[in-house]
């Protein structure tokens, strides 16, 4: 049985074996790194991103000019929160892609990459792009609320949310993304009332604890806050949201042993490190999140 038959029965570990034993080092060229970090990325592309990237990347020195080859280096690396590489490799993938069956188009990605990285008016020039091909996506759809909102035109996230919802009213995933929008852009009553409800409705009792965490901690309701976010750990303890929560907490409050500690630990499940040496300077939580409007919501 060849890999690519093992890979379509999602036997991706026994593809991966196959590819090992059947091509020798000396003969691993474009396809073998290629198809193997398609692979590892397939059976886990969290703690498996790395790894891919490496394969990627190895498949990049054999041929740069393919398209599928710089949309996954690009996607690899939005996966371990390295926003400009990501941008740079799908930005190459938008100059080499040709629409076909089953071709993940890039402008969606790169669209989300923008944003992370506070790049608004890219985003919305992708995003944009992605709604031409994807008229009734839903996230996309809220997506351009979420842009325009961060661009200071606030009205635009209700008016996206409305479009995402009547097209996939089921959808819980599309009302998280738009609380979280609307933490931020400072709307703190919207969107604690949003999750209250909800918790209250056990409806995914691990965002709405971790998200009121940080609600009232933007109130200074501290004791209040911990209490949700604590909530929130015993939940899901190596989320990133809650660790990042936890580690803003801790800063606020001036208790710099866990705020670095749980900063650490944000660092290795982020960004799919082995192995990363222990943070003991606050600094380094005011220089990686600076250009985070959640961070600098709570210390202005």
């Amino acid at each position: 049985m060849k890999a690519q038959e093992y890979a379509r029965n999602e036997k991706y570990v026994e593809a991966i074996k196959l590819l090992e034993t059947k091509i020798d080092k000396r003969n691993r060229k474009y396809s073998y790194y290629f198809f193997h970090g398609y692979y590892m990325l397939s059976i886990d592309n969290n703690n498996n991103s790395r790894e891919a990237l490496t394969d990627f990347l190895s498949a990049y020195e054999y041929d740069s000019s393919k398209y599928l080859i710089n949309y996954f280096i690009g996607y690899t690396y939005y996966l371990i929160s390295d926003n400009d590489n990501a941008a740079i490799y799908l930005e190459n993938a938008c100059k080499l892609f040709v629409a076909e069956k089953d071709k993940p188009a890039p402008y969606r990605l790169l669209a989300e990459v923008y944003y992370d990285a506070g790049r608004f008016h890219d985003a919305l020039v992708n995003n944009e792009l992605a709604l031409r091909s994807q008229k009734d996506d839903s996230y996309l759809l809220l997506q351009k609320g979420m842009i325009l909102a961060r661009l200071g035109k606030k009205e635009e996230l209700a008016i996206g949310y409305s479009n995402a919802t009547q097209v996939d009213p089921q959808n819980k995933k599309i009302e998280y993304y738009y609380i979280h929008c609307l933490l931020e852009i400072g709307n703190y009553t919207e969107s604690k009332q949003l999750l209250e409800k909800l918790l209250v409705d056990k409806s995914n009792e691990y965002q709405c604890n971790v998200e009121l965490g940080y609600v009232e901690m933007v109130m200074n309701n501290y004791s209040k806050a911990i209490e949700y976010l604590n909530n929130g750990y015993a939940l899901q303890s190596l989320d990133p949201l809650v660790l990042k929560y936890l580690a803003f907490y801790y800063y606020i409050i001036k208790d710099e042993e866990n705020a670095c500690n749980y900063f650490t630990t944000y660092r290795l499940i982020t960004e799919d490190l082995e192995r990363i040496d222990k943070i003991t300077d606050i600094v380094e939580i005011e220089r990686y999140f600076e250009s985070d409007v959640l961070f600098t919501n709570l210390i202005e």
